[in-house]
């Protein structure tokens, strides 16, 4: 990084974080952590707060039946509340959010230097890339109403990061957090292990497995210390594997739960819960060699069949992407897909507050644009995978660079 990049990438950070922190204090931010675009039972700030209310009681926070999130989350909160009370909160949100865009900018750094696959990462300056993740309203409406999911974007971040400089210690630390605020996230720890054996040839599977067992051994028991209770282990898991907090949001469960009868729930849990645990091995070993972009592509297929999504899962998908600027030249349906991503988180709001506010719509309209939401990211992501597939193609294949490629049925 030259010192102009460095200085224009330090005003821009400094912009969003003071103006991402001036809106967290206002009217706007309440709003915001009211929406289901943004806030889930998982990544809510009022549900944190009914937690903490518990929690500074000598209450277990998790037998109200509210608080479903990590206690990392609640200890996090507890400490500032400690340190400057709600102002320590927004604070730390917005630096996260400034440290995210950071990240990405080392990741795409990192990447464009890359002589071996110059043909898939030459494109958008790293610089851009980050600024279009620190000001893409998918990651900016997040940090202002405090949802957790900014935690989970920054670790998910820091251990990418951490596999691409080949550090194997701080690879297993950041996905043991990663994994303690979020289980899902698990979907993304194969693919990224093959960054890190990519960066570093030395880590081995059973180092980094036994370093990332000590330290969520420690995370589990340091929480029990604190809590007094193991409950924190099986509430949020059978939250994530049940789905019986039904509350809408812009996801495929919880409209299908609503309506399926009892007697199928069980074979259906297990249906959406295998759905995205079978795109990760083949994604992995057809992408082995490519495994940033293996990393990338499960994170958008991760956000389709979350059980509680929200904008900030889109956010690192979509901000991600134009590192791969080639494989972006040869997309085929962009136009059509981001078209229908805005289209879908557009009318999923009007159809919300025509259904609740209004009372004059129905579920069956909000739920069609989270499908509409859901077909615009498959696109994206099939999209994509075509064009680095082709690109891959055509670079072991130069003579036949210029001929067009025909699908045969």
């Amino acid at each position: 990084m030259d010192s102009k990049e460095k200085l224009k990438l330090t005003f821009i950070s400094l912009f969003t974080f003071i103006i991402q922190f001036y809106l967290s204090k206002s009217k706007f931010s309440e709003a915001l952590s009211k929406r289901i675009e943004i806030s889930t039972p998982v990544s809510s700030f009022l549900r944190v707060q009914e937690g903490l209310f518990l929690y500074r009681r000598g209450l277990d926070p998790y037998s109200g039946g509210v608080y479903y999130q990590s206690p990392l989350i609640l200890f996090l909160h507890f400490s500032c509340e400690l340190l400057g009370g709600v102002d320590a909160i927004r604070i730390l949100y917005s630096f996260l959010t400034v440290a995210s865009g950071w990240l990405v900018y080392k990741i795409s750094e990192k990447y464009q230097e890359n002589k071996k696959h110059r043909d898939l990462y030459c494109g958008t300056s790293s610089l851009w890339i980050s600024i279009i993740y620190l000001l893409n309203p998918l990651t900016f409406l997040p940090n202002i109403a405090c949802s957790s999911d900014v935690i989970l974007n920054f670790l998910t971040l820091a251990f990418i990061y951490f596999s691409i400089q080949g550090f194997q210690v701080g690879y297993a630390c950041t996905v043991a957090l990663s994994l303690f605020v979020n289980p899902g996230t698990i979907s993304l720890v194969l693919p990224s292990y093959y960054i890190l054996k990519q960066s570093n040839p030395k880590a081995s599977i059973t180092g980094t497995f036994f370093v990332f067992l000590f330290y969520m051994s420690c995370l589990i028991i340091g929480s029990a210390i604190l809590l007094q209770t193991f409950t924190f282990l099986m509430t949020p898991l059978h939250v994530y594997m049940n789905a019986h907090d039904l509350t809408p949001n812009i996801g495929l469960w919880w409209y299908f739960f609503t309506e399926i009868f009892e007697e199928f729930r069980l074979f259906f849990l297990f249906v959406f819960a295998v759905a995205p645990v079978m795109f990760i091995i083949p994604i992995t070993i057809r992408l082995q060699k490519l495994p940033l972009i293996a990393t990338v592509l499960m994170m958008g297929i991760h956000s389709i069949f979350k059980i509680y999504p929200s904008i900030a899962d889109y956010s690192l998908f979509l901000s991600l992407l134009p590192i791969f600027g080639k494989a972006q030249e040869n997309m085929k349906y962009s136009l059509l897909a981001n078209n229908g991503i805005v289209f879908a988180l557009v009318l999923g709001t009007t159809f919300y507050h025509s259904w609740i506010t209004l009372g004059c719509g129905n579920a069956n309209f909000f739920y069609a644009s989270n499908l509409i939401l859901a077909i615009g990211i498959s696109l994206k992501a099939m999209d994509f995978l075509r064009a680095v597939l082709m690109i891959e193609w055509r670079s072991k294949h130069p003579e036949k660079k210029n001929e067009p490629l025909v699908q045969i049925p």
